[in-house]
């Protein structure tokens, strides 16, 4: 689906765009998108892709800019099952990163390049780091990956990484007082590891004269976006819901794993960790006023491994009847969306702009008999879940509604199908002028930076004689100014994209 899907989210297109010009250009230090100084974020996304750009030996592959994102969705999953093995056992360990795997936020944007997916690993490393560090009494040289984990996550994307490790080493961890002098060393260590780490790119920007004035003005925007005038407002209590949304189908199992871990926190230092962990997270992702559902990728983790401990928790018959009855509820679900997917085609009946490709209604068969299967299978004295007949199910339904299989993603595919048939009229053009929407999209996979105008009679009046120009999705202004047939045009739906050539 990685290399399937075209980069359209502006989330994306930031890293790729940049990443492409830091390889064309060799300007590491110096970020720029599309032209323009791109200082808003810390550079490690970029250098990742731009290393894998250069693996691959193309700026223009999908999945070439999405493969670092992958990697770390997978060391995501990894890191889950190894350090919950630690803190919550083997078999909820094991039910945590199939709960990962399965959950909505991760099957939507697990694959894709994006930033928080990468910081949510590196949260986690740092603090798996510092447990076996200061609460499990391994080698120092734990201390220091947990330090270094921090730096390089604030490096990713923002210094939450770096905060999430000061507050649990406060108040996740409560040791002897003998012990305590000998503990706080190694943990300030750490931290002064973090920041180095973390201004290792900051510091020599700021002191360059040709960069310090667009890095301040950069870093002062960012801010006032997350603080002052966000471009994604919400509610303090926003993600109270939309992290219930990002964890389904597990929200009902991680309520219940956070009361479970309430109650176990006095004596389980693990669960007290993961509940500093959690608060911490939630209390940044609250007190910023820019608010996504994306962000909530760094509540995955610790949320998930609580409710993996619940769905594995040897407890009273009470709770084996809940969690009895909540797969079996799944199992239901399953059915209910397999039927609503395996008859999906009459739905164009009465929404004539949705594609529906043959194996959704294969996929809605298997989807519904996984939910059957696990209805027939169901025993009142199951105590562990998920159950695999229903994960295969529930994993298969979420890519299906998710995105990446979505029927109703087919007409982004317009971009790169716009791409190939462009190809051949542009092997010849250095720069092209464009006015519409998905233009980033469409430099990225035409592979050739594209100047934006707002009209066509703008953009048309700029060009020289030869040039070529890329409307996109212009409902209302199909033609050129000028008496001119499209070199090449590609439409699905209300979505049209058309290249003209000056003459």
């Amino acid at each position: 689906m990685a290399a399937r899907l075209p980069l359209a989210r502006m989330q994306e297109l930031r890293i790729a765009l940049t990443a492409r010009d830091m390889v064309e250009q060799g300007h590491w230090l110096r970020p720029t998108f599309r032209g323009q100084p791109r200082y808003q974020k810390p550079p490690l996304m970029y250098w990742l892709t731009g290393a894998s750009y250069w693996c691959a030996g193309t700026t223009q592959s999908p999945l070439a800019a999405r493969a670092v994102g992958i990697v770390f969705s997978v060391g995501l999953i990894a890191l889950v099952y190894i350090a919950g093995r630690e803190w919550v056992g083997r078999r909820a360990a094991a039910a945590a990163a199939a709960m990962l795997v399965t959950s909505y936020a991760f099957v939507r944007f697990g694959f894709r390049i994006e930033a928080d997916m990468a910081q949510a690993f590196w949260i986690l490393l740092s603090i798996w780091s510092a447990w076996r560090a200061w609460a499990k009494g391994h080698a120092p040289l734990w201390g220091w990956a947990a330090g270094a984990a921090a730096g390089l996550g604030t490096l990713t994307k923002s210094p939450a990484p770096l905060l999430t490790l000061a507050a649990v080493m406060l108040f996740g961890h409560r040791k002897s007082r003998t012990q305590e002098p000998t503990a706080w060393p190694s943990r300030v260590g750490a931290l002064v590891l973090a920041v180095a780490l973390a201004l290792a790119w900051y510091v020599p920007v700021g002191l360059s004269g040709s960069s310090r004035a667009a890095a301040q003005a950069a870093v002062s925007s960012e801010l006032s976006v997350m603080w002052d005038r966000p471009t994604h407002p919400g509610p303090i209590g926003y993600y109270s819901y939309t992290a219930l949304v990002a964890m389904l189908p597990w929200s009902p199992a991680v309520v219940l794993g956070l009361v479970l871990a309430v109650r176990r926190a006095r004596s389980h230092t693990a669960d007290r960790w993961l509940l500093v962990w959690l608060a911490v997270t939630v209390f940044m992702l609250s007190a910023a006023a820019n608010k996504q559902i994306h962000y909530c990728s760094l509540l995955l983790a610790p949320t998930l491994l609580m409710a993996g401990a619940w769905a594995t928790h040897p407890s009273a018959v009470a709770a084996n009847r809940i969690r009895f009855t909540y797969g079996l509820v799944l199992d239901i679900a399953l059915v209910c969306l397999g039927l609503a997917l395996a008859t999906s085609p009459a739905w164009t009946r009465y929404v004539p702009e949705l594609t529906v490709p043959t194996w959704v209604v294969g996929a809605g068969l298997a989807t519904g008999l996984c939910g059957l299967v696990g209805i027939f299978r169901a025993r009142r004295t199951t105590s562990e879940l998920p159950r695999a007949t229903f994960s295969l199910g529930v994993w298969t339904s979420l890519l299906v509604l998710a995105g990446p299989m979505a029927p109703w993603i087919e007409r982004e595919q317009v971009i790169m199908n716009f791409a190939r048939s462009a190809a051949p009229y542009l092997a010849q053009a250095s720069t092209l002028a464009g006015v519409g929407d998905n233009l980033a999209s469409l430099e990225f996979h035409l592979g050739r930076p594209i100047r934006e105008f707002r009209t066509i009679e703008d953009a048309w009046g700029a060009l020289s004689r030869g040039g070529w120009l890329v409307v996109s999705s212009m409902q209302g202004l199909t033609q050129a100014p000028e008496p001119t047939r499209p070199l090449c045009e590609v439409r699905v739906g209300k979505t049209r994209i058309a290249l003209y050539q000056h003459n």
